[in-house]
């Protein structure tokens, strides 16, 4: 389990379970959100390894364009599919 607080009171608990699975068995990514109201979000057979591969794939320009240092992920803005060549998209 990871525990990351952001704010007083706020805070996001990440439980992750890898297991080997039998054929007939599938992924699943499964969100909830606690407040006013509660929120759970299933994502049954999520494509994770294309969803993985291209959210570090559009993040590189990003990268380049990020200041020296340390640079949180929040910094950069909201990820994007790039429709054209990853070299257009550095400054």
């Amino acid at each position: 389990m990871i525990k990351v607080e952001n704010y007083p009171n706020a805070y996001k608990e990440v439980y992750e379970i890898l297991k080997a699975v039998p054929k007939e068995d599938f992924d699943k990514n499964e969100w909830s959100i606690y407040g006013e109201p509660d929120t759970t979000i299933v994502v049954a057979r999520p494509s994770t390894v294309e969803l993985t591969c291209a959210s570090v794939v559009n993040r590189i320009p990003d990268v380049i364009n990020s200041k020296p240092g340390y640079v949180p992920t929040c910094e950069f803005g909201e990820l994007n599919f790039k429709i054209k060549p990853l070299n257009e998209y550095v400054k």
